[in-house]
């Protein structure tokens, strides 16, 4: 699974708040199901592929607000993703998440434009603050890879409650 719901840090976005239209990319339906989840926690209207193959197709019929896609094996597959969306939207954000950290995949991921490459089982609160940045960052207008692995963390000021509502979407969501 890619993501944990008990992390103590976990942010929350409340329902309701639109933020746009995300691409979610990978091939193990679980990892879909979890980052889905807290894309619609976070206002996303989220478009899943379970395939790379499906997801250039996407991108290539439909606009995105931001890109979620998994590295797949050592062989980068989800770098045909990457770069069709960096080629037909330069700003268009796109996070690379892996199983397992290799070094070619992360610097190719970079060169190629991603915002980040994540390691994988990353937490709510990691893709809350990642998201997050994201929004502020588009609401000032700021380039998003400048601003890619320098930006603090940004969260709600009461934590604890942020947590406690991002739980219970996570719960709600996976029908806990």
């Amino acid at each position: 699974m890619g993501l944990r719901d008990d992390d103590p840090k976990a942010s929350a976005r409340p329902r309701g708040v639109p933020r746009g239209k995300a691409l979610l990319v990978d091939e193990y339906s679980e990892d879909l199901h979890f980052y889905s989840t807290i894309l619609e926690a976070y206002g996303y209207r989220v478009r899943r592929c379970s395939s790379y193959h499906e997801g250039v197709r996407c991108l290539g019929e439909e606009a995105f607000d931001f890109v979620i896609v998994s590295q797949g094996t050592p062989n980068f597959e989800g770098s045909w993703v990457l770069l069709r969306a960096t080629e037909m939207n330069p700003s268009l954000p796109v996070l690379v998440v892996a199983r397992c950290l290799e070094m070619d995949c992360y610097l190719e991921a970079m060169e190629l434009g991603a915002i980040d490459y994540l390691v994988e089982p990353l937490t709510v609160w990691e893709i809350g603050r990642l998201l997050e940045r994201h929004s502020q960052v588009q609401s000032v207008g700021l380039n998003q890879r400048s601003c890619a692995m320098t930006s603090p963390p940004i969260f709600a000021a009461d934590e604890r409650r942020c947590a406690l509502e991002m739980e219970t979407l996570i719960d709600e969501g996976l029908g806990v």
